[in-house]
């Protein structure tokens, strides 16, 4: 699963030391309002975001994509902000355009 869209997307923020937060949808919150995760670890922060069939991971600037998995690989980034953060490591690993 190194191809998964998603995945590259947190080792990038990972190694660029950008910290993100990992969220889980309403359906499988058991958390309430606190985070799944919150770090620069793409280990962790893919163990968490893969916890649930969706996640949406938010960066310090307001940008965010959204998860789903299940989806084909390239296609697990469902949507994601078109600006700050989130953009900027879409386009470094060739994400496609929302």
């Amino acid at each position: 699963m190194s191809q998964d869209i998603g995945l590259q997307l947190l080792k990038a923020a990972s190694k660029a030391d950008l910290p993100f937060t990992i969220w889980y949808s309403d359906d499988c919150a058991e958390r309430g309002d606190e985070p799944a995760y919150h770090g620069t670890s793409w280990r962790t922060g893919w163990s968490e975001a893969t916890a649930c069939d969706d996640a949406t991971v938010t960066f310090g600037d307001d940008s965010w994509a959204y998860m789903i998995h299940g989806n084909e690989p390239d296609e697990t980034v469902n949507d994601y902000s078109t600006i700050g953060h989130a953009n900027d490591l879409m386009d470094q690993i060739g994400g496609a355009s929302c």
